[in-house]
């Protein structure tokens, strides 16, 4: 496994902190139990919405009860933080379901909540093709999306973090304006993921071909 084959060549802290990004609709309890097993401890869920007809939309398809089994098995495996991707202004999304996505996100009781705005770039994937411009939220529309579901988030007790970002207000979040060093770096192995430390961000090169030939020769 490509995660066996980096740890072998660093030295893993006793502090160190693993994650990985999962869809909910293919994640097996096998897949989890080896992860765990590997040091991973979070796992998101890229969701997007609950709605069916967005879902379709979008080629996203996973229904409440996936969801549900994933975190279960998750909880009883022992992953101690579990997010939810959610996105707004995602093509037929309207205000009652974003509603609805929230309402059955609460449900579930994630620990964070990533709440993004949808990026339309049918240039770079070509499945955005499915619909078209006219099938967005725009402007106000979209902005009353945003405004909507941050207000039911905060609602349920999680604290807005930052850059979309919310949190369980139990949960043992490192806030950066209390910091005064920082020597933690988040890294990534995705197309197009964005490792990040306090002083500076990259972006992985988004070609998949490129970057599977880098990930054999490294």
């Amino acid at each position: 496994m490509v995660d066996r084959g980096i740890l072998e060549h660093v030295d893993v802290t006793a502090d160190r902190s693993f994650s990985f990004e999962a869809h909910p609709a293919n994640t097996t309890t096998e897949h989890l139990q080896i992860l765990f097993d590997l040091g991973f401890r979070r796992l998101s869920l890229g969701i997007q919405d609950f709605d069916p007809l967005v879902q379709f939309m979008i080629n996203r398809q996973q229904t409440f009860e996936e969801v549900e089994a994933v975190m279960l098995n998750a909880r009883e495996i022992g992953f101690e933080s579990i997010n939810f991707d959610l996105i707004y202004g995602l093509p037929k999304q309207t205000q009652a379901s974003v509603q609805d996505t929230i309402e059955k996100s609460m449900l579930l009781k994630p620990d964070r909540i990533s709440f993004y705005s949808y990026a339309h770039v049918p240039w770079l994937k070509p499945g955005q093709r499915h619909y078209t411009e006219a099938d967005l939220p725009k402007g106000t529309a979209k902005l009353a999306l945003y405004n909507l579901g941050k207000k039911l988030i905060l609602a349920q007790g999680y604290a807005d973090i930052g850059m979309d970002h919310f949190a369980k207000k139990r949960m043992n979040f490192i806030w950066p304006s209390k910091r005064n060093a920082c020597t933690e770096i988040l890294w990534g192995m995705r197309i197009g993921l964005t490792p990040i430390n306090w002083d500076w961000c990259v972006l992985n090169q988004r070609c998949l071909g490129w970057f599977c030939t880098k990930c054999k020769n490294s």
